[in-house]
């Protein structure tokens, strides 16, 4: 992960509580709007922050302490990496456009995978369901993949 991703995942990930709010997408994309290039918020003072995103609502004092949590963070991405899970950043050069151009402001700002990225820029469906699915649940389950596979 390069370090305008890890950026993102800072701003953006709720995998460490700091009592501050991490950015929702609705606050992420026009902050990537704003400062293109995210990695040069790292290190630098709340006011230094505050004059890059003066076009934005944005507290820049969050920010700041979002984008300080990095020994914490990379112990999290390790633990991830170890589990087969990766992290794509919506400046990620490997985040769908698809998804992206589909909902816009509303896109997550970070995937956590496992498996070909690619996948996100074919058609497909995916039914999401619980471990311990109810037979009316399977029964739901099983007509939507048969109206998927019907309907090609």
């Amino acid at each position: 992960m390069d370090e305008r991703s890890l950026a993102a995942f800072a701003l953006t990930t709720r995998l460490l509580d700091i009592e501050v709010d991490p950015l929702t997408a609705r606050s992420f994309w026009p902050l990537l709007a704003a400062v293109p290039n995210l990695e040069t918020l790292l290190g630098l003072s709340e006011a230094e922050v505050g004059q890059r995103v003066i076009a934005t609502d944005i507290n820049p004092a969050s920010l700041v302490r979002l984008l300080d949590r990095g020994l914490g963070l990379a112990n999290q991405l390790t633990g991830l990496h170890d589990r087969g899970i990766e992290v794509v950043a919506g400046c990620d050069e490997r985040y769908p456009g698809r998804l992206k151009d589909r909902l816009g402001s509303a896109a997550p700002p970070l995937l956590y995978l496992s498996g070909d990225v690619s996948l996100f820029d074919v058609d497909g469906i995916g039914v999401v369901g619980s471990r311990d699915v109810s037979p009316e649940g399977r029964e739901v389950a099983e007509q939507a993949a048969r109206w998927a596979v019907d309907d090609g």
